[in-house]
Order: C-alpha cells, then sequence, then structure tokens
C-alpha cells in the first residue's frame, strides 16, 4: 500500500466525518484514536502523542525535529520525514521516518518501543496495536532483609500467592511485558535465594515473578506512587533456628543433650520434679528438627525428647526416666544441656542462718547485716540442695530468732544427716582481719569440715584462716556431721562489700552445694539412688 493511497483514504474518510474504528490499547486500556494506523514494511506508524504522554514520556517538537524522553532521562531524536535517529546520541535507522499527516504526527511503533521500554504487539488484520510497558524490577539486599521493587508506567494489576514446598512467592503482573524470555537474578541474601522472571502469555500480557525463598518468611508489600510502583520487602528471619539435636549415650548416671543454633539466644528453663520433665523456651525460636530424629533421642536417663512451636516460641522438652539434677550452657552457636542422676537423693540436710529477729549478728560495717546475709546465702542453697535431690530444713526461713538448742533439737529430731550453720565473722577493733574460717567440734565432723572448707575458699575467693576444732552449741550438740561456716568478715569492708552483692552470696551457695555433693560422694552418707548405664 502506497503512501498517496493512505493519504488518499485518509481524505475521503475525514470529509465523509467515519470515526477511525482502529484500536490502540495501552496498558491494558484502549486509547480512542482519532487517525487509523499505518502499516508499512512491517512496521506501524501510530499517532502517539497523546499515548506517549500518558505513559509519562515526553513528546517536544520544534518545527521538523521531535525529542521523546522517557521518565529514565534516556533521549531520542528524530526528525520528520527522516529515518535517522539517534537514541541516547547512538545511531538507529527506522524502517519508516516519522510523518505528519493532517495535522497528526505519526511515529514508527514497533522500531521506537524498546527505547522507549515498551512492547509493541500488532494485529493488522484486527486493525490493533498493543503498546506493553516494560516490568522494570530491581531488587537490593540490606542488613534487614531484601527489597524487591517492580515499576511500570501505569499502575500495576497483580495477584499473588505462596508455595510451602518449594518456599517461594509468585506474583502475575498484567498489561505489562517483559521484553526478554527470562530474567534471573540470583540473590543469596536475606532469605531469597533467586529471583526469577519471565513472560507467561502476550494474549493477555502477564509477567511472572518468582521469589524462591530459602525460608518461610512473612512478606510485606505496598504499592505506591499511584499503583506504578510495587514493593516486596522480606525481612530477615530472626528467629532463632535450631537445627540439629545431639542426645548422648548415658554413662554412670550422666548425660548431654547438645542443641544447635544459629546465633546466640535467650532461654528459659523449668523442671517440674514431679513429672520429671525438663521444658526449654527459646522465644522466637524456629523449630527445623525433623521428626524422625526427635523419635531416635533416648537413652538410659532420657525416654523422649519432643519439640514444638507455640506463642512465637520454641519449646523443647525432655522427659527423664528418673530424677536428675541439670544444667544449661547457653553458647553461640550451641545450647548444651547436661543432665545427672540427683547425687543427693535421699540426703537430708538441716541448713541453719545464724541469728534472725532481735539478733542481727556480728557488728558490720555493710549495708546488710550478718542475719540478712547468711539467710539470704541459706535461701540460695537450700534452692541448690532440693534442685539436687536433697531433702531440706530450715532451722528459720525468715528474720525470726530461734534459740540455739531449738537449732539442735530441730536436728536431731528430724535425723538429718548434715547441719550446716552459715554465719558471718566480725572484729570490729581489726577492720584489715579477714577471711573464711569454718568450724566443728565431733570427731565425725572433721572430714565434713574440711570438705565443706575447701569450696567455700574455693568459691569466694576470700582468704583462708583455716578449719578449727571448737565448741559451739550447734556443732557440738548435734548428732550427725555438723559445720559452722564463717563466709568472710562484716567488719572488712572489702568483704562485706562482696557479701553484699547477691552473685557473691550465690557463690557462696554453690560453693555449700559442691562441698556437700563432694563429701556425699566420698563418704556414702543417704540413700543413693542406683544409676543406670546405656
Amino acid at each position: 500500500m502506497s503512501g498517496r493511497f493512505v493519504l488518499f483514504s485518509l481524505l475521503l474518510l475525514a470529509s465523509a466525518g467515519i470515526l477511525c474504528a482502529d484500536t490502540l490499547v495501552v496498558g491494558g486500556k484502549n486509547i480512542p484514536l482519532s487517525a487509523p494506523l499505518i502499516w508499512e514494511h512491517d512496521e506501524v506508524l501510530a499517532p502517539l502523542t497523546h499515548a506517549l504522554r500518558a505513559l509519562g514520556i515526553g513528546v517536544e517538537r520544534a518545527e521538523d525535529d521531535i525529542t521523546l524522553t522517557t521518565p529514565g532521562g534516556t533521549e531520542i531524536d528524530l526528525t520528520l520525514d527522516d529515518s535517522a535517529a539517534t537514541v541516547a546520541g547512538k545511531a538507529l535507522t527506522l524502517p519508516l521516518a516519522p510523518r505528519e499527516i493532517d495535522g497528526t504526527l505519526y511515529l514508527p511503533a514497533k522500531v521506537l518501543a524498546a527505547p522507549l521500554l515498551l512492547t509493541a504487539i500488532d494485529d493488522e488484520d484486527a486493525r490493533t496495536l498493543t503498546l506493553l510497558p516494560r516490568l522494570q524490577v530491581s531488587c537490593r539486599p540490606d542488613d534487614e532483609g531484601v527489597t524487591i521493587r517492580a515499576r511500570a508506567a501505569v499502575p500495576l494489576h497483580f495477584t499473588s500467592s505462596t508455595l510451602a514446598a518449594p518456599k517461594r512467592a509468585l506474583i502475575d503482573f498484567s498489561d505489562v511485558a517483559l521484553g526478554t524470555e527470562e530474567r534471573q537474578i540470583p540473590v543469596g541474601e536475606g532469605g531469597v535465594t533467586r529471583l526469577r522472571l519471565r513472560q507467561r502469555s502476550l494474549d493477555p500480557a502477564v509477567v511472572r515473578m518468582v521469589v524462591d525463598l530459602a525460608e518461610s518468611a512473612p512478606l510485606q508489600t505496598q504499592t505506591d506512587d499511584d499503583g506504578k510502583l510495587f514493593t516486596i520487602r522480606v525481612p530477615h528471619d530472626t528467629r532463632v533456628k535450631v537445627s540439629a539435636i545431639r542426645l548422648a549415650r548415658a554413662l554412670a548416671g550422666h548425660t548431654e543433650l547438645a542443641i544447635v543454633i544459629d546465633r546466640a539466644a535467650e532461654v528459659k528453663d523449668s523442671y517440674d520434679a514431679e513429672a520429671k520433665t525438663l521444658r526449654l523456651t527459646i522465644p522466637a525460636g524456629r523449630n527445623l528438627l525433623r521428626a524422625k530424629t526427635l523419635a531416635t533421642l533416648h537413652n538410659a536417663l532420657v525416654s523422649r525428647v519432643m519439640a514444638k512451636e507455640a506463642e512465637g516460641a520454641l519449646i523443647i522438652t525432655a522427659r527423664l526416666k528418673q530424677p536428675v539434677s541439670y544444667q544449661v550452657q547457653l553458647g553461640k552457636t550451641e545450647l548444651r544441656v547436661t543432665f545427672d542422676l540427683l547425687p543427693l537423693l535421699g540426703v537430708t540436710v538441716v541448713l541453719d542462718a545464724g541469728h534472725g529477729g532481735y539478733d542481727p549478728g556480728a557488728p558490720g560495717v555493710g549495708k546488710m547485716p550478718e542475719k540478712a546475709i547468711a539467710l539470704d546465702v541459706v535461701l540460695r542453697a537450700a534452692a541448690l540442695l532440693r534442685a539436687a535431690g536433697a531433702t531440706v530444713l530450715l532451722t528459720r526461713c525468715d528474720d525470726t530468732f530461734v534459740e540455739l538448742d531449738d537449732r539442735v533439737s530441730f536436728a536431731n529430731d528430724h535425723q538429718a544427716h548434715l547441719f550446716v550453720a552459715v554465719h558471718c565473722n566480725s572484729v570490729k577493733e581489726q577492720p584489715a582481719a579477714c577471711g573464711t574460717e569454718t568450724y566443728y567440734h565431733t570427731p565425725q565432723s572433721q572430714a565434713f569440715a574440711e570438705c565443706m572448707h575447701t569450696h567455700l575458699v574455693k568459691g569466694l575467693g576470700f582468704d583462708d584462716r583455716g578449719v578449727h576444732d571448737e565448741s559451739f552449741v550447734v556443732d557440738s550438740k548435734t548428732l550427725m556431721p555438723s559445720v559452722l561456716l564463717e563466709l568472710g568478715f562484716v567488719s572488712s569492708p572489702d568483704e562485706v562489700a562482696q557479701l553484699c552483692k547477691p552473685t557473691v552470696r550465690q557463690q557462696a551457695a554453690a560453693a555449700i552445694l559442691a562441698g556437700i555433693k563432694a563429701y556425699v560422694k566420698e563418704h556414702g552418707v543417704g540413700d543413693e539412688g542406683d544409676e543406670e548405664s546405656e
């Protein structure tokens, strides 16, 4: 079809007042045409000025010179009736030159589509030209996750869905084009392994975005710029991931449970002695453990290990076959729990906090009197001893005074196996006096005193003032091995300052536990539980 014939036809149509039946579709919307489309040499000349401006593309004309400017700033320079053009300064030969017909500017749509970030699809039989805005996609990892942005020159219409296996998000954008058959963006950060794009179809026009995820994560989406910008935010999964768990063989009443974590975490532990169940709670924990692995975790001490997520936390439960003591050690990449048969099961211990009530104890220079320090240490030691299986009896559990003979009678009447009195020393006239002393009097108490003193000195780190045979009411009238511990000097500014610290008093309590455990292990006091080994 020659240009003269086309022009003659247009003049006839215009003079007859016939409306143009050709169709221009831009981003899924029909754009009314006041002039027909022209097909020549596999190219389409189209009146695109209004459509391009609607897409944010600048169209400027100065006489025969025409400049098209994309939203990104790329300039395309054209000349009326000239096939020579430039795109961002680079020469481009047009198959058809721009024309002006009856005051309407016609541009070669198909050749200009690519530099204008469009895809042109034409159907001469249907007299239709479709311009699809290119979908521009970027992906940027940062310290808090991955941001994926999809932008087009028109408001985006999309549908989304997620898959659990494999873990991925699917987003279908309609009425846009990709420009290439498929595109892949490797990411490998922030929980996103890869981003894939492909043109699912051109009729209808659909671009599919596939976000391959390393892990399940809540996706955050939003639209901006009047719907032309779609953002997907894949935040880092900040949950503590538990990926592996191991249970050691139970030997000599001891076993260990090792739990692999991907970062340092807070762990809360609780033990139900009656149910023989240890519960570990990891806030914001994520369970990656396999059920098959958990099913293999059992030995002579542990009957079952379970893991589940609940209320935003991971709960790991270990059910024990026998009463045990346990210790939780938390590292950067591993949570280790040690289980031991209760070393003090069947042992009855009387703890005697010195003084109390109207009797403050030895005069000191600290903010806590002797009676308060002694009671606090006794209460802490009682908790540790009970956790180790001992039956613990207290001569006083609050700020009351108990007569010395009543303390002795209390221990003898309950037929306790061991008696420990806790005191602090004082020499007001010698503030430099310091250190730890241990007293005993009966022959059966000497070994107990020496054992307790060794652990107390080691635990507190004060000077060693030795073990002494001295007759006090509580260490001479009791019928069981008995000791009186002088933790340190409340008349010493340095030592009383230490004893007023909760951490130091906890150290004293731990030393009492260690001393009793060592003595019982060596001398066989009480009814020891039978140990099993695998």
